[in-house]
């Protein structure tokens, strides 16, 4: 699952195109500048000095780094936190039972919550703000209108 504070990781592909050093500071900066302090969960490429991991698409140089990044971010990341089962069966059937639309009522959602063993309304509004923090419904509760509508 994907979080909103979960590690991310800049990509530049055909490094391979980039010719000096001063190409390469010209489009770190611009990330740079980009990015700015909105974005903290960047991770930096310390070895390089740089806010994002440049690969070479022709003969592969960088993946090898990239890979072991990866690798050492997913094992410190948090988002293999446990969810119940029933939450996951919530899930599932809000997206693959209403695939001619995009959107499910809030009450159809709470209701297939109950049908599934969700019985507490606590219950299914917690399952229903976990798939929003990870990117997988949209779920906002600013306002009553706004609430009584879950983004699939």
């Amino acid at each position: 699952l994907h979080s909103s504070k979960s590690p991310l990781l800049l990509v530049g592909t055909c490094i391979n195109d980039v010719q000096d050093c001063e190409s390469l500071m010209a489009v770190e900066n611009s990330i740079v500048s980009l990015i700015g302090d909105n974005f903290a969960q960047v991770v930096m490429n310390s070895e390089e000095d740089l806010s994002f991991f440049p690969i070479d698409n022709k003969v592969g140089r960088g993946i090898g780094k990239l890979r072991s990044v990866l690798g050492a971010e997913a094992r410190k990341e948090s988002s293999s936190r446990q969810v119940p089962v029933r939450w996951l069966a919530l899930l599932d059937e809000m997206i693959f039972n209403n695939e001619k639309d995009h959107y499910i009522e809030l009450a159809d959602a709470k209701a297939i919550g109950t049908r599934i063993g969700i019985k507490q309304s606590t219950e299914q509004e917690a399952a229903l703000s976990l798939f929003h923090e990870f990117g997988l419904i949209c779920h906002l509760t600013m306002t009553e209108t706004l609430k009584n509508v879950v983004i699939i």
